[in-house]
């Protein structure tokens, strides 16, 4: 069975953001500024907890922060560097990294929100038990 050392894929790692850590820091530049104004706007609509509207908020940033990150991964696994003319393969691939990358964090703010609502859910009174006639009504409707 193949070992995976996990200290060498680290090491690796950090050299490789060492190196090239000022045109990684360029490319930043833009996905932290809109995550912070994205922030900024969730604090001043009052949006702190209702996870669901913080995800189509953080739209825009999470766009860009899997643009940022799928760049990162063919820098490292393919030696590309980012310039204005790519390649349409090259485009597609960064775009659809940028879009999985964006449904992954949305489902996060999904089940997020949707542990909130069951969480509310539970904690408020039960429902009465339907009486015969309500009950009646429904099964007819049905």
């Amino acid at each position: 069975m193949a070992k995976f050392d996990f200290t060498e894929a680290a090491v690796k790692g950090y050299t490789f953001v060492w190196k090239n850590r000022q045109e990684i820091s360029r490319l930043s530049i833009l996905p932290l500024l809109v995550k912070l104004g994205a922030y900024a706007g969730i604090a001043l609509l009052g949006l702190e907890s209702n996870f669901l509207r913080q995800g189509l908020i953080l739209l825009p940033a999470y766009f860009l922060e899997g643009f940022l990150i799928a760049q990162v991964i063919r820098m490292a696994l393919f030696g590309e560097h980012p310039n204005l003319s790519v390649p349409d393969s090259r485009r597609r691939d960064i775009l659809g990294g940028a879009v999985a990358y964006l449904l992954t964090k949305l489902m996060v703010s999904l089940l997020s929100g949707w542990m909130m609502v069951a969480e509310k859910v539970e904690d408020s009174p039960a429902m009465p038990e339907p009486q015969g006639s309500v009950m009646m009504t429904a099964i007819m409707i049905f």
